[in-house]
């Protein structure tokens, strides 16, 4: 994906037109392979393309209902991955990406690294995110991250005393 944005700029939005027409695919691998591409893309800021990263960024919110853990995950990786991008971009998404973050707290599937992956993504948009825009939803990310403390997986411990410690 990344010599892609780099040697071939112009391919990337035929690359996310084919992409969309298996985002809903019935077949799981499909599914993963779309929003591993699009989590990349955003890290990257699809080199640059502002309505291309606007597309993007609206696929993988909506990717977040997904059946499949695995998929739901890197839709939060990268809707995360929104801190690197402009400041306009940040701003225009922060709320539906906290919104997702906490839902993703949430999410406990069977061996799972959801939780993991929203806390992670939390921590990073904390260190981009205007604190008054965080302030609204403190005390509910509070009580969300809380069981994660006592988590018998040190992953998941370390990033809820991480994500407690950028909150406070």
């Amino acid at each position: 994906t990344r010599a892609l944005c780099s040697r071939m700029p112009n391919c990337l939005s035929r690359l996310v037109t084919c992409l969309n027409q298996h985002g809903t695919s019935r077949f799981e691998s499909q599914r993963v392979v779309v929003v591993a591409v699009y989590a990349e893309l955003v890290h990257l800021n699809a080199n640059g393309q502002m309505v291309l990263l606007e597309s993007i960024i609206s696929n993988l919110l909506n990717c977040l209902n997904d059946p499949s853990p695995v998929v739901r995950r890197l839709c939060l990786k990268g809707l995360a991955s929104v801190s690197s991008s402009a400041e306009d971009q940040k701003n225009r998404h922060y709320q539906p990406i906290l919104s997702a973050l906490i839902q993703g707290l949430d999410d406990h599937d069977s061996n799972s690294d959801i939780p993991l992956e929203a806390m992670r993504g939390f921590s990073h948009l904390l260190q981009i995110v205007n604190e008054d825009h965080v302030q609204s939803v403190q005390a509910t990310v509070a009580l969300r991250i809380k069981p994660f403390f006592e988590n018998e997986n040190p992953n998941v411990r370390e990033a809820a005393f991480r994500m407690f410690g950028d909150r406070a």
